[in-house]
């Protein structure tokens, strides 16, 4: 299961993903190399209709079933 429920292990894996960001070559989309070449390949410009219907998501608030 990728969600914590113990309060220390939500702190445990927020500390291991601030570090592998801390850690990474790219900390920002803009700075990536391959997303501009993904734009420039397929996506057009930053903001574009075609960029925002494949990369937007949308989110519904979910009522949680016990036991599940």
């Amino acid at each position: 299961n990728p969600l914590p429920k113990a309060g220390n292990e939500i702190r445990e894996r927020q500390s291991v993903l601030y570090d592998i960001d801390q850690q990474s070559a790219w900390r920002k989309s803009t700075d990536n190399t391959d997303v501009w070449g993904l734009y420039d390949d397929l996506l057009g410009e930053p903001g574009s209709h075609t960029a925002h219907n494949l990369l937007h998501t949308h989110f519904a608030n979910r009522q949680v079933v016990a036991g599940s």
